[in-house]
């Protein structure tokens, strides 16, 4: 129901604010002909003079979604000229919408200044109050009291409200970076398994192609246009990789230690030899040492087809050391696009490993440090 009636005042805030006004003069005449809005001892004919300003104030309020702070200075002379004739509860209740609004919609250094305004009138009010009663010290505490109430009630109720505002506005920025964060992070893990399954095989595809052309026979066509296919092919996936791609925190992909043998099987053209057994590993270390191990082979099949690959594991110091050395081979005319040693790179630090890649006695060497006791 309360949601409802938002809902209708956000749609025509200034119809609802009309029908306020107009509430709040019905209201005002009904304590007019009652006389319950004087003060106690006022004459029958002074309460008429105390509808001009009424009115004028309650006009006044029509504009203090526009300008909060001056509406509440135009209510508070408002106000003082009712007072000078007696003052009534319906221009006090006046002065409590304009100053809860004012409060509500100011920015908080204007709140600051609003704040220490009140403090001010409350201080000349209670000197004032005193020098009127001549020293009576009773009537200047009640009027002291009179004001801090009037003055701190919407005060503090309007402070709350926004305090509550803030904080449910706080919060849905907060879920909104959060759902941010988490579409980097799957378009980050979406480029990483895209580079790591697909560019890997087409890059294949464009090697062995490739090695086909350089012999005789009728396959030539057919090679050419294996070849060209897949490195159109994969030109595509690196485009929508360099998409993909964001900064973010490295995600792990599906792959493990435990296909090695399939690994070492696919990278054909390729001697390899495998020294050493990778010791069991959290999953996600696993994974990231298999991606590494996956890519570093890819990067030898199209770098330098036909090389000698030698992949050791070792383990020193609760870290297992993965060293993976390419040399000889035939240069491959395929380019690359850098992305696969930044990938690595990152899934090793992404564990508090290191990896390391480059130039080593005419070959080739990637060597990564990964934690055995990493939580996976």
């Amino acid at each position: 129901m309360i949601d409802r009636i938002r809902a209708a005042y956000r749609a025509a805030p200034i119809v609802w604010n009309t029908a306020a006004v107009v509430a709040v003069g019905v209201l005002l005449i009904a304590l007019d002909t009652t006389g319950l809005w004087l003060a106690p001892g006022a004459d029958e004919l002074s309460r008429w003079w105390h509808l001009p300003p009424l009115l004028a104030a309650a006009g006044a309020l029509l504009l203090q979604r526009r300008a909060p702070l001056r509406v509440l200075l135009a209510v508070t002379a408002i106000g003082a000229v009712d007072l000078v004739l007696g003052g009534s509860v319906g221009m006090l209740l006046l002065f409590f919408d304009a100053l809860y609004s004012a409060v509500l919609r100011t920015t908080a250094a204007r709140r600051r200044w609003l704040l220490i305004a009140m403090v001010v009138a409350t201080v000349g009010g209670t000197v004032a109050a005193f020098v009127a009663s001549g020293g009576d010290l009773r009537g200047t505490v009640a009027a002291a009291l009179l004001l801090v109430g009037v003055l701190s009630t919407p005060y503090a109720w309007a402070a709350a409200v926004r305090e509550g505002r803030d904080r449910l506005e706080a919060q849905q920025q907060l879920a909104a970076a959060h759902r941010e964060e988490a579409v980097r992070e799957e378009r980050a893990a979406m480029a990483r398994d895209l580079h790591d399954t697909l560019a890997g095989e087409l890059a294949a595809i464009a090697i062995h192609a490739e090695a086909g052309l350089a012999g005789a026979g009728r396959e030539q066509a057919a090679l050419r246009a294996v070849r060209a296919s897949g490195v159109a092919g994969l030109e595509q996936v690196r485009a929508m990789i360099r998409v993909l791609r964001t900064e973010g925190a490295p995600l792990t992909a599906p792959g493990r230690l435990a296909q090695l043998p399939e690994l070492v099987e696919r990278a054909a053209g390729l001697a390899v030899t495998v020294e050493g057994a990778p010791p069991a590993l959290p999953v996600a270390v696993d994974q990231a040492a298999a991606r590494i191990l996956q890519e570093s082979l890819t990067n030898a099949m199209k770098h330098a087809a036909g090389a000698t690959v030698r992949i050791r594991f070792t383990g020193e110091d609760e870290r297992m050391r993965l060293t993976v050395d390419s040399r000889g081979g035939t240069p491959s005319s395929v380019t690359g696009d850098g992305f696969g040693l930044a990938m690595m790179r990152e899934r090793a630090t992404a564990l508090g490993g290191t990896l390391q890649a480059g130039p080593v006695d005419g070959g080739w060497r990637v060597e990564a440090v990964l934690p055995t006791g990493a939580d996976g």
